[in-house]
């Protein structure tokens, strides 16, 4: 399996206000979490995929 790397990003140096940097924040917040929302879901199909093989005796260990 491949490793899960999800990054913080820094804001631009072009946010100066607070309200850009809240929604910098809300942008940066919904990147991350989709990142890490397709990671699970790999992982969760690599997991199913894994029981199935087991299920019908095609265990790698």
């Amino acid at each position: 399996m491949k490793p899960i790397r999800i990054t913080a990003q820094e804001p631009p140096e072009d946010v100066k206000t607070l309200a850009q940097w809240l929604e910098w924040r809300e942008a940066e917040n919904r990147r991350m979490f989709a990142a890490l929302d397709t990671a699970l879901h790999e992982m969760a199909e690599g997991f199913t995929a894994q029981l199935e093989r087991d299920a019908n005796g095609h265990s790698q260990h």
